[in-house]
């Protein structure tokens, strides 16, 4: 009798497992676009033939005629489109799971990986991630910051890294500033420093990936990208294969969660969550971040 059981509970936690780790597209089935993809594409005016290549081609054209932000632009350099109608907006987007937080399911993990952004957004995911292993009781053996020499943001001053009010992550009693941060990897290096966090996390090993700009044949730079951090990661750390949490932030969860599936090994299992959206968060943003999600999940 033991042994049935024993063989029923294995069969039960596989399931689990399979279930954890099976990927359902939101926006697209059998090559073409789900029905909530469609009505909000539809709602936005987003003129496209109904085909995967035909949605992808149509929303990656600059906003208001696509999705996407314009070209050479960074995020907080977006001018804001603002919808008309922000409920039927929301019931979109609340029908994608762009705006509720995203929770894990499972307790252990190989990796905790934070995915690179800017001070107050990186605070935001390395505050996440602190809440989960309080008050969830999630656990993991390595954490990875998955960064690159981007150079400061605008909201990267001097001021927001002395704030001890940030809302997001308390200082520690004796952390002093030594020296400014210049890049993306330095501002994870400086949270990771100056921030009160569980103490078992000072056992834990902890990996800044500090990947370089892409060089032109011109001689220009152009800072890293969310595929450019992970293809860094694997060819020059080698990670060991492991269940992957990923933590992100909404909006940008899904396109990160589509882009971490899209350049990780399959031996890797990779389960991305976040925070809900800001209230703060324009819809020029929130759009930008659907083009680039259905572009992803479209690979």
């Amino acid at each position: 009798m033991k042994k049935y059981i024993l063989i029923l509970v294995l069969i039960l936690v596989s399931s689990c497992d399979f279930m954890a780790n099976t990927h359902k597209s939101l926006l697209f089935e059998n090559d073409k676009p789900t029905h909530v993809l469609t009505e909000l594409l539809n709602f936005l005016q987003i003129k496209h033939d109904g085909t995967k290549i035909g949605i992808v081609k149509a929303t990656q054209q600059p906003q208001p005629e696509g999705l996407m932000r314009a070209a050479g632009k960074e995020r907080w350099e977006i001018e804001n489109w603002p919808i008309e109608n922000q409920k039927k907006l929301q019931s979109y987007l609340d029908n994608l799971g762009m705006r509720a937080a995203l929770v894990p399911q499972k307790k252990q993990y190989e990796y905790a990986v934070i995915l690179g952004a800017t001070l107050p957004a990186m605070r935001a995911r390395v505050a996440y991630l602190k809440k989960l292993w309080l008050e969830q009781g999630i656990r993991f053996n390595q954490l990875v910051f998955l960064t690159g020499q981007r150079p400061a943001a605008p909201n990267e001053t001097k001021e927001n890294v002395l704030d001890a009010d940030n809302g997001q992550l308390s200082f520690k009693t004796d952390w002093q500033l030594k020296e400014m941060p210049t890049n993306e990897t330095e501002f994870a290096r400086l949270i990771m420093e100056q921030s009160a966090l569980p103490k078992e996390w000072q056992e834990i090993t902890t990996t800044f990936v500090d990947t370089p700009p892409t060089v032109k044949k011109d001689g220009t730079t152009i800072r890293p990208t969310t595929p450019d951090t992970i293809k860094f990661w694997l060819d020059s750390y080698k990670p060991k294969p492991g269940s992957i949490i990923a933590i992100s932030g909404q909006p940008h969860a899904h396109y990160q969660d589509a882009t971490l599936r899209t350049y990780m090994p399959s031996e890797f299992q990779v389960e991305t969550v976040g925070s809900a959206q800001s209230d703060q968060t324009t819809d020029a943003v929130v759009l930008d971040a659907l083009a680039r999600w259905i572009y992803q999940e479209a690979q």
